[in-house]
């Protein structure tokens, strides 16, 4: 069985790309099950981006909206900027 480290040792996530090969009976011995990974950004996170990229796309389009894009552009940035 091939695992992928997805962690540091202290817990964290982290994009190791180190690959573990491992038997059948090693694995059910020597590992134990993680539960799985609250998501990195939850919905709000989602929506403020979105807010962030539709307020620079009604800002750059020519029919748009210069100030209601920048508006709603400077809104989602300071969300995501607030909430990490």
């Amino acid at each position: 069985m091939t695992l992928l480290r997805l962690t540091d040792a202290a817990g964290n996530r982290e994009a190791t790309g180190d690959l573990r090969h491992v038997g059948r009976e090693e694995l059910d011995r020597a590992f134990t099950p993680a539960s799985d990974p609250a998501p990195r950004f939850e919905l709000p996170d989602y929506l403020a981006g979105l807010s962030l990229l539709a307020g620079v796309a009604l800002a750059v389009h020519p029919a748009g909206d210069r100030l209601g894009g920048a508006i709603l552009a400077v809104g989602g940035a300071y969300l995501l900027w607030r909430r990490h």
